[in-house]
């Protein structure tokens, strides 16, 4: 594969040209690969540019466990209720896929959309009710209609609950299961729903009990037929406005539905003030921000995102039964906890500067240490023991705390104790290999988790250095060498000396993941290698498509990042730079960061997995840090360090006038300022240090797009040599002069979106001449009276449920949660599914009929959510002892859908048991049955 012509050497696309870059998920031989549909480009015509088609948001409190999804539509979906909102007079749903922070970072989002020329204007924040972070929080919401039109102007703004929606909605954020039997009061001023106040709303709305039909006294479900998917207690707010005038109204929605006898909770959201609120939350963020380092560049956009970043991490945090920090991913799908992804995020809080927030993430980190001295939160990932090693020795360095290094000895002398002991088991003296299947998705010794436990015992090493302990550096130091040479060995033996590093030593195929960290941050090979080049001249030939890394033939939002370190070691400074603005590119209008599963050239569409995703939002910040200042050499730091300083440097940062800087910025060194002032032929570097360690040199690598003519410095000693300038860390001022290169491609962010768009364009055009429909972005319109009734006769009625529902049932085992198998609920794997877990397998459900019944057919419903192959079999009985089988799925080969498996009865006859066996699943550690329905007559 080839990129563009050079002249359009766009970051943006890396347009490969061509389908073999859209690398197909799955091997499908001579078959013609599916067409992947596309999105109207005029979703992009207006508002500030959003990549995904469904971007999703979070807004919540940090240190708090759970927030709410603030929808592509413009929905507030908590878990336990959704808010939705619909102007005008005939309910048009709100659609505002194109959102925006408070001052581009604060977690206040903002949204509107038009309708008869009034502007609605929408906007939402979380606060806590009180400082205790396990309790409850509220979502306020303000709503704004302004009329635009040079007469008075009817403004009307419906606001409707309900409790789900599946699109582009989390299903595991609902806090319990859907009940077609709850009854429904709308108060004064409130909302309530089985006993629970899911919403307070101001006087001066008129009611209606759902759509149509006016609310007169509490009701139940089946009065309206009310079903999970149903807007129910709707309030409209009806005004007419005069030109340019406007009017607000403000709304509460409790994180978790407050019981409606809670006088004291409810007292407190009563009480509370928007405003007084709003100025909290937005001075809490602040006060947060200034503790760390500070950045100053001349491109909106990525200074938007870096502080946005910093945000969603912070929101990310949870805070533990025993109060420690637990650093998750989102507030959604990844609102967890793993090694892995915890070591990037902290360690991008101390490079940032924020030692605090990162010392008490750190403290649940130390939790995972187990008896044996091994580092693990999930079964099989092993990368969290380097990665755990690293993050903690890092902190010490990185704030030059040697109380906190001391501390942290015995816990990595236990740890290299079992290091030892695992290497002397392994065949190569390695780490052990791994049947997790995640991240490179395949079987066997992992390079990667090797990179990053040569990077955690380095760093255990040069924590002993810091504190002076010479018996534990020299014994760490040895076990570093030894490691390092039998990996090296390996190394030579599956790859030579110039071939590329595979995902898995042993097993072929996988995905690219660790095996992109040689560099950075392991520094187990260095920038020369050729095996390295070798590696990334494949990713760029067979694994780039619209400029970032792909995943299972996906765009991979964040592993991008792991490729470009590999170019920034090497100084390609071009390819670093073509890579930032593709992730840059790639964000939503809020500057979130997704994982994966939108199709290169698709729908812009990531389906389940959604942003913001804060691991992706910590490694962007890694690398825009690295790009300004980055500690190298000295082999890994076990032998001094050099500081370099504007790594990639960005041509349209370098107009006369602007600047690049950054103030405060922690290093293993010490604390450095620095600034690079641009002139019409050159630029002044000055820079400010604290060093506890003086580096053994400072190097400022020459801009790619610049030929440097002469310099001059204070430093006691400086030198050009090749593409660098080398200085003694003396150094405080620096002048360059330069002439600017010719034919260098202005790459921006806004550049790169234009060029996006083009390309996009064009291929939408190809697809539709092709005869394609686009793929709609439209939002969940208000249910009619005939499709609420359809939907409770096909999903809720005694018809549709079965005679099984609310039976007795046994389980060998998950007895907690087996009941929810004849619950009648088949529409919500996330919170009414039979869950068992592998070690139990096989699992038993018997459902008891109550009495002998002739039985026609039987349903059965896994969690199709899972997207897993379930293999179980289905029997009756009369007596409980004798069984004859119904179903047989032991071999099934496909996956779950939510239709389930039905069974017909060849010859029906009275039974009074119905056994469901579960043996086995294709992967993972659990299993779920929604729903077991029983037909008969």
């Amino acid at each position: 594969m080839s990129f563009l012509h050079r002249s359009l050497r766009c970051l943006s696309l890396m347009l490969l040209a061509g389908s073999a870059l859209l690398n197909p998920m799955v091997s499908r031989g001579a078959e013609p690969a599916a067409v992947e549909k596309m999105v109207d480009p005029a979703i992009d015509a207006t508002g500030p540019f959003c990549y995904l088609a469904y971007p999703n948001f979070n807004i919540g409190v940090m240190g708090v466990g759970k927030g709410s999804q603030v929808t592509f539509d413009g929905a507030i979906f908590a878990g336990g209720n959704e808010v939705a909102f619909f102007t005008g007079a005939d309910h048009q749903p709100v659609m505002a896929r194109q959102k925006l922070l408070l001052d581009d970072w604060l977690p206040v989002i903002r949204w509107g959309v038009k309708n008869a020329g009034v502007a609605y204007e929408f906007e939402a924040f979380a606060a806590p009710h009180d400082d205790n972070p396990l309790s409850n929080t509220t979502n306020f919401i303000r709503v704004t209609a302004r009329n635009e039109n040079d007469t008075p102007t009817r403004g009307m703004v419906t606001v409707a609950n309900r409790f789900a929606v599946d699109d582009h909605r989390f299903g595991y954020m609902r806090q319990y299961p859907f009940s077609p039997s709850w009854k429904y009061e709308m108060l004064d001023d409130a909302m309530v729903r089985d006993g629970k106040i899911i919403l307070l709303f101001p006087a001066g709305g008129t009611r209606e009990a759902v759509a149509g039909k006016p609310y007169e006294s509490p009701f139940s479900g089946a009065d309206f037929h009310v079903s999970d998917r149903t807007e129910v207690g709707l309030i409209t707010y009806d005004s007419m406005l005069e030109p340019g005038e406007k009017k607000t109204i403000e709304f509460k929605m409790p994180s978790f539905p407050v019981a409606a006898d809670d006088a004291v909770q409810l007292a407190a959201i009563r009480e509370s003030d928007y405003e007084t609120k709003r100025r909290d939350t937005v001075a809490t963020w602040r006060n947060l921000e200034d503790q760390g380092a500070r950045l100053y560049v001349p491109e909106e956009k990525v200074a938007h995102a870096h502080r946005a970043s910093l945000m969603y991490n912070w929101i990310a945090i949870w805070t533990s039964k025993v109060g420690d920090w637990a650093q998750g991913v989102n507030k959604t799908q990844y609102n967890w906890f793993w090694l892995r992804d915890g070591a990037w995020i902290v360690r991008n809080y101390d490079l940032w500067g924020f030692h605090q927030v990162a010392a008490k993430c750190l403290d649940h980190h130390l939790t995972f240490q187990k008896d044996n001295g091994n580092f693990q939160s999930q079964e099989g990932q092993t990368d969290g023991f380097g990665q755990t090693l690293y993050v903690l020795g890092q902190h010490a360095l990185l704030t030059g705390d040697k109380a906190f290094a001391r501390d942290m000895i015995p816990r990595f002398e236990k740890a290299i104790e079992w290091l030892k002991g695992a290497r002397a088991e392994d065949p190569d003296h390695i780490m052990p290999a791994t049947n997790m299947l995640d991240n490179e998705y395949v079987h066997g010794h992992l390079p990667g988790h090797n990179f990053w436990a040569l990077a955690g015992v380095r760093t255990a090493v040069r924590t002993a250095m810091l504190v002076g302990d010479k018996k534990n550096t020299a014994a760490w130091r040895a076990e570093f060498d030894d490691f390092h040479r039998a990996f090296m060995e390996k190394l030579v033996k599956e790859c030579g000396t110039d071939r590329p590093i595979p995902p898995s030593f042993e097993t072929t195929g996988g995905q690219d993941w660790g095996n992109l960290l040689a560099l950075f941050p392991s520094e187990a090979l260095g920038p020369d290698d050729a095996r390295v080049a070798a590696t990334m001249k494949k990713m760029r030939a067979e694994k780039y498509a619209e400029g970032l890394m792909t995943y299972k033939g996906q765009l991979h939002h964040y592993v991008t990042v792991k490729a470009t370190h590999n170019f920034l070691v090497r100084n390609e400074q071009e390819e670093v730079l073509r890579d930032f603005y593709a992730i840059l590119l790639h964000m939503g209008s809020c500057h979130e960061m997704f994982e994966w599963e939108t199709a290169p050239w698709g729908a812009r569409d990531t389906g389940r997995n959604l942003p913001p995703h804060g691991w992706g939002s910590a490694m962007f910040n890694t690398l825009l840090r690295n790009m300004l200042v980055m500690e190298r050499g000295g082999d890994g730091g076990l032998d001094g360090r050099e500081i370099w300083l504007f790594n990639a440097v960005s041509p349209t940062w370098a107009k006369a006038g602007q600047r690049v800087a950054f103030e405060r910025m922690p290093t293993e060194m010490g604390p450095v300022s620095a600034e690079m002032r641009f002139e019409e032929d050159g630029a002044s570097v000055r820079i400010e240090a604290s060093w506890r360690t003086w580096p053994t040199q400072l190097v400022l690598p020459i801009p790619y797009w610049a030929e440097l003519e002469s310099f001059q410095s204070d430093a006691r000693q400086s030198r050009h040599e090749g593409d660098f300038i080398y200085l003694t860390p003396d150094a405080s001022r620096v002048s360059l002069k330069w002439k600017l290169r010719n034919e260098i491609e202005p790459l921006s962010f806004v550049r790169a979106v234009e060029l996006f768009k083009d390309e996009y364009a064009r291929k939408f055009a190809e697809y539709r001449a092709a005869g394609h429909e686009a793929s709609p972005v439209v939002a969940p319109t208000m249910q009619t009276a005939e499709e609420r009734e359809k939907r409770w006769r096909e999903v809720f009625s005694p018809a549709a449920t079965g005679m099984a529902v609310g039976k007795t049932v046994e389980a060998s085992t998950g007895k907690d949660t087996a009941s929810r198998a004849v619950d009648g609920n088949a529409v919500d794997p996330q919170r009414s599914s039979w869950v068992t877990k592998k070690a139990d397998w096989p699992a038993t459900l018997k459902i008891d009929l109550g009495a002998e019944t002739t039985v026609t057919r039987v349903q059965v419903v896994p969690d199709y959510l899972s997207e897993q192959t379930f293999r179980y079999k289905v029997e009756t009985s009369v007596d409980g002892e004798k069984w004859g089988v119904i179903g047989d799925m032991r071999e099934n080969k496909v996956r779950a859908t939510d239709k389930g498996d039905l069974f017909e009865v060849k010859e029906p006859a009275a039974v009074r048991f119905v056994l469901l066996t579960q043996e086995g699943v294709a992967w993972g550690e659990s299993a779920g049955f929604t729903e077991v329905r029983v037909f008969g007559k």
